[in-house]
């Protein structure tokens, strides 16, 4: 059986394309069971220009207001019936930490009885530093290993929030490409995944194998890698969810045959679903 797609990002991210209705009949073509949309919400104010964004119906639109989630559920309400119970469409979110974001975000994140909710690592200090877009300046300032610590203490505090269902894409940075940084970025980060990882035990949270490492950023393996999703089964981690943080319609599901491998030679066995906040189900790996 096809496994859910749990990390899917429709046209109201302002970095993606495909209308909330595309996904859902492609998803019903490709036979997935059922979807989450997990909208970006990158509210940091220090990011204004780059982020705070969304495409509400076609206009793009500040973050400002949150008229938009209105929208946005009834948009994932219209394809559910259109599409026919031929795939099950969830109501999610993917918010961005950064510090303080507790209250920028509670707003929208308790505005709806979300289904599922991802939290992320995408910046430090207030820079996206795993593209080569805007990582000159910090990696200019700071050594991987320097930026490994960085990285743990802000998924320590976004764990902590308790804002989030899963973790998502765990070792995210190491898409870096600068010479070098790979490697010792996740060197200097291996010490410290037990920390992280018995915190997402205790808080109940999933963690998410993510695709897009493999399928856009040609890793071999995905988000987190092939080490940490077994170091996660020996530490008692049993929570999962599979997503493709799939950014057009034709990237859903897209690497699952080689998640379910990488998840059950880890030693995972199932898959979770989630409905109003909750476990609500579980796919056979």
């Amino acid at each position: 059986m096809q496994i859910p797609d749990y990390h899917v990002h429709p046209d109201y991210s302002i970095d993606a394309k495909g209308s909330i209705q595309r996904y859902a009949t492609t998803a019903a073509a490709r036979g997935l069971p059922e979807i989450c949309f997990t909208t970006h919400l990158d509210l940091d104010p220090l990011r204004a220009t780059e982020d705070r964004w969304i495409r509400d119906r076609g206009e793009r639109r500040s973050f400002r207001t949150l008229n938009w989630l209105d929208h946005y559920w009834e948009d994932i309400d219209r394809a559910q019936s259109e599409v026919n119970g031929q795939v099950l469409l969830k109501h999610g979110l993917e918010i961005d930490y950064f510090p303080g974001f507790e209250t920028f975000v509670r707003p929208a994140r308790e505005s709806y009885p979300w289904d599922f909710v991802l939290v992320s690592v995408h910046c430090l200090e207030h820079i996206a530093i795993a593209g080569q877009e805007e990582s000159g300046p910090y990696l200019a300032r700071h050594t991987p290993e320097e930026t490994a610590e960085a990285y743990v203490m802000a998924v320590r505090d976004a764990i902590a929030s308790g804002f989030g269902h899963a973790l998502a894409h765990l070792d995210y940075f190491k898409r870096q490409v600068s010479p070098g940084f790979r490697p010792r970025f996740l060197a200097a980060l291996a010490p410290r995944l037990p920390e992280i990882l018995e915190l997402l035990q205790r808080a109940g949270m999933a963690m998410e194998i993510n695709t897009r490492a493999i399928r856009t950023y040609g890793l071999g393996e995905p988000f987190p890698g092939t080490e940490t999703l077994a170091l996660a089964v020996r530490l008692g981690v049993s929570r999962i969810t599979i997503g493709s943080d799939s950014h057009r319609p034709e990237e859903l599901g897209n690497c699952f045959d080689e998640a379910r491998q990488f998840a059950l030679e880890a030693g995972f066995t199932t898959a979770l679903t989630y409905q109003k906040g909750e476990i609500n189900g579980s796919f056979q790996l």
